[in-house]
């Protein structure tokens, strides 16, 4: 049985012997649980909130091992919080993310103030339902090395094809899934499609890896690398042709932990990469240490790099950084001849944008590369569309 699992069962019953009979306790997915307290109001939910907590920081062993579990409460109120479900867990989903940043055991929804707009909450409520009518589909955007025109990889995207708002763009629901935690649901079902199709491609002779996006949600969820150890047995499918991308942002919530995460991770043979570098905080101190095979240039620097000197400083640096770290350079985001040209004349390894190709359903990504394949050129691509994706996805 996997020691993730074995974590959850145990966390799953401390809770049960902390409730009450008037407390229903729920796992909502992954290692989030919801709890109901009937009838009570803020200072007993407070007072519920620290008796879970006290449980669940007791110490655990395991194999003979002795694990330290911490966990955040988000607490929302009926009906001072919201009258229906949706509105509620929202609530107390926004109250648990902030626990979690500022350090605290729990946080109140009433903390919070006005909602997104409605549109933007309706997208929220409607997730859970396009999870389970396969609604979200996947795309998929070259990575290409420069040097040879070679299609180094591929990075999976995530796109959203409502029944009645057509294709919702990543950025008007990726970062509320993030918000809400609801994005551990989505990030196995992404891996799932991913390693499978990686599988496939790789039983077929493909030499391509496959990029996708995890979250800090996802990195520092305990069952995380016991899920992703069962896909690649499952599948088949050799760890070094999967690439998984964190942005160098969600490694500065919890450095330590994201570290060791990391670490787990290469030691599966998985290939690991900082995405939108430069758009942080990390410190080169810390980058120098993790167990990454890449490092990605955050797009609003490979921005105009051919006509922006300080744009071109940073980069150039970021690319000598690189070079000396012996890892691997992408410029993610770059559009035009004119900022392909500059990273192929300024040594950057690989590229990926609107540049050189579109994120493309698995069929015509296949079709592409073989024609690309075809043809016996050095030379970057012209731009195949007119202006930038949201990558993250």
């Amino acid at each position: 049985q996997a020691v993730g699992d074995r974590i959850l069962r145990e966390i799953a019953a401390r809770l049960d012997r902390v409730s009450g009979h008037d407390m229903f306790v729920a796992r909502l997915g992954a290692d989030e649980f919801a709890v109901l307290v009937e009838g009570a109001d803020g200072a007993q939910s407070a007072v519920a909130a620290r008796a879970i907590l006290a449980a669940l920081r007791q110490p655990m062993i395991v194999d003979g091992q002795r694990l330290d579990i911490d966990a955040s409460l988000g607490i929302a109120q009926y009906p001072e919080d919201g009258d229906t479900t949706t509105v509620l867990l929202r609530r107390a989903d926004r109250a648990m993310a902030a626990a979690k940043r500022r350090h605290d055991g729990f946080a109140h929804g009433a903390e919070f103030g006005a909602e997104s707009p409605h549109e933007q909450l309706a997208l929220i409520g409607e997730m859970r339902d396009a999870l389970a009518r396969d609604e979200f589909v996947l795309h998929f955007q070259p990575k290409v090395e420069l040097s040879t025109g070679r299609i180094a990889g591929a990075e999976a995207l995530l796109r959203w094809r409502h029944p009645e708002r057509g294709l919702v763009p990543p950025g008007r629901f990726i970062p509320f899934a993030e918000q809400t935690g609801f994005v551990r649901e989505i990030t196995p079902w992404v891996l799932e499609q991913a390693v499978a199709l990686a599988a496939d491609w790789h039983g077929r002779g493909t030499s391509i890896v496959l990029s996708a996006n995890i979250s800090t949600l996802d990195l520092l969820n305990p069952g995380f690398v016991d899920h992703l150890q069962h896909l690649l047995r499952e599948s088949a499918l050799p760890p070094d042709r999967l690439c998984l991308e964190i942005t160098e942002s969600a490694l500065m919530d919890e450095p330590a932990l994201a570290l060791r995460r990391l670490q787990e991770l290469a030691a599966l043979g998985l290939k690991l990469s900082i995405d939108d570098y430069g758009s942080g905080q990390a410190s080169l101190a810390y980058v120098k240490n993790l167990p990454v095979n890449e490092l990605k240039i955050d797009r609003d620097f490979v921005a105009r790099v051919d006509d922006d000197s300080r744009n071109a400083a940073i980069v150039r640096s970021t690319i000598l950084l690189c070079r000396e770290l012996g890892l691997v350079v992408v410029a993610e985001g770059a559009e035009t001849p004119g900022e392909v040209g500059w990273l192929h004349a300024n040594g950057c390894d690989v590229v990926q944008g609107f540049g050189i190709a579109k994120p493309m359903p698995a069929d015509e990504f296949m079709a592409w590369s073989h024609a690309r394949a075809r043809q016996a050129f050095l030379a970057p691509q012209s731009p195949n569309g007119p202006s930038r994706d949201t990558m993250r996805g």
